[in-house]
């Protein structure tokens, strides 16, 4: 999801699915067509899920190829408590995320995935205001977009603290839709501060020989 690409392990191996959310990356900007250039460079065998809203700068710009997307019609918010008894339906409209991994949990549980494991989740941004925390230099190909704040620092901490609220709600509406399911979501980051799901520990797991489940 979002800027995964600049991963080192995408040269040896490609996500099946991918997502995006961000309406930066579909304003029609130089740096969201920079972004989908380096993408596509080094991510070409896998499948894309893309906002309907996006569909007519993609379509536009060929910027995703077309016999490998999947358009998601966003309506309403996840965090919205009606959600939480409600189905997920990729055929229909879906709740709008707060986080492309909301994104990315919610084709899981179309899918039927069970269980489902989380990883670099760390959602630890209220404890580091001046940082921009990811495994890769930049901000997913969006760095120089004139309208893009990687910094907390950039906004209020109160709108902070409002935001991750309506997310930690959103993913407390999935914990219960995966669960009415017989779902489990399984956090195995390593830290970070997404409390919602059960925990388990990576090694452990592939350790365990559950490498096949994830």
């Amino acid at each position: 999801m979002s800027g995964f690409w600049h991963h080192e392990v995408v040269k040896k191996w490609q996500p099946t699915y991918y997502c995006f959310s961000d309406p930066a990356y579909f304003d029609g900007s130089e740096p969201m067509r920079e972004s989908f250039r380096s993408l596509t460079s080094r991510v070409y065998d896998s499948t894309f899920f893309v906002p309907l809203h996006g569909r007519s700068v993609i379509q536009s710009q060929h910027l995703l190829p077309a016999e490998k997307l999947y358009w998601v019609d966003f309506r309403d918010d996840l965090s919205n408590r009606n959600f939480a008894q409600g189905e997920i339906d990729f055929t229909s409209f879906i709740p709008s995320a707060m986080s492309v991994s909301q994104l990315g949990i919610m084709a899981a549980i179309y899918m039927g995935c069970s269980p489902i494991y989380l990883l670099g989740h760390d959602h630890d941004w209220l404890s580091h205001q001046g940082e921009a925390g990811h495994f890769y230099n930049g901000h997913g190909g969006l760095e120089t977009h004139p309208e893009f704040k990687p910094m907390l620092s950039d906004w209020s901490y109160k709108f902070i603290m409002e935001c991750q609220l309506r997310l930690w709600s959103g993913y407390e509406n999935l914990l219960e839709i995966a669960r009415h399911k017989g779902i489990r979501i399984v956090n195995a980051t390593n830290g970070g501060f997404l409390d919602v799901f059960e925990r388990a520990d990576y090694p452990k797991l592939l350790e365990d020989g559950n490498a096949s489940e994830i």
